[in-house]
């Protein structure tokens, strides 16, 4: 199940939270790991 943590986020039961950074960025969050996708052009 998530849950919304703002109009851009969520956080799983699971434990791990997922963001939209800006228009190209996701960061993924798990703990004490935080994995982010940057595009870069």
């Amino acid at each position: 199940m998530f849950t919304w943590l703002n109009s851009q986020g969520v956080r799983s039961d699971l434990g791990f939270e997922v963001e939209n950074i800006d228009r190209y960025s996701i960061a993924y969050r798990e703990g004490a790991i935080r994995l982010d996708t940057l595009r870069d052009f």
